[in-house]
């Protein structure tokens, strides 16, 4: 009897450490199966940027025969003036002109064209009119004739829109709103030519218009 309680306490013993050992694995394999459950996945951040806005839609407007399309105001590169594009076309039986514009947003605005110097450069003039021949399409556009907006009474920003008037010989007048478009916004073929330089005109400081 006393034999055999011998040979039971070491089969006793050897039966606790096994249990403790499968114990001790099965609580590891539970706290291993946990964490892999409960791990969070990194956050996937996404770019916020707005580097390629596109630019809201060109102003156009008609007046009987007169057609006015691509309309946009430059942002300013200086706060006090800027420059405004469009293209006009006259598709009435006898030819018209451009002969001015008028805006609240300006101290006044004028009819700007570029002239040859002689010597390769370029500079800026006012003039009275722009020639509207019948059929024809006549552009408003950087680095030829233009609208210049001078002695502006706030800043514009990109996206804001312009308020102008364009008057005619005919006697017409047309009313338009006018969007202020960025550098990167603006159309490629109202990009400035290359070559050349431009030389403003004495008081105006309008080059590269």
């Amino acid at each position: 009897m006393a034999r055999a309680r011998t040979r039971l306490v070491p089969l006793m013993a050897t039966a606790a450490v096994a249990a403790g050992a499968l114990l001790t694995a099965c609580s590891n394999s539970e706290e291993a199966s946990t964490l892999t459950t409960t791990v969070t996945p990194p956050k996937v951040t996404r770019s916020t940027s707005h580097a390629g806005t596109p630019a809201p839609a060109l102003a156009t407007a008609t007046e009987g025969p007169l057609q006015i399309s691509g309309g946009w105001v430059k942002q300013p590169p200086k706060k006090d003036m800027t420059a405004g594009y469009l293209t006009l076309r006259n598709s009435g039986p006898a030819a018209d002109a451009l002969t001015g514009v008028s805006t609240p947003v300006a101290d006044k605005a004028e009819l700007h064209t570029m002239q040859a110097t002689g010597n390769g450069a370029e500079k800026m003039v006012q003039i009275n009119e722009i020639p509207l021949p019948v059929g024809q399409d006549v552009e408003l556009r950087s680095g030829g004739q233009h609208l210049m907006l001078v002695g502006l009474k706030k800043e514009l920003a990109a996206g804001e829109r312009v308020p102008v008037e364009l008057s005619f010989a005919s006697g017409k007048r047309i009313s338009m709103s006018l969007p202020v478009l960025s550098q990167e916004q603006a159309p490629r073929a109202s990009q400035s030519p290359s070559g050349g330089s431009v030389t403003p005109t004495s008081g105006s400081g309008h080059g590269g218009h």
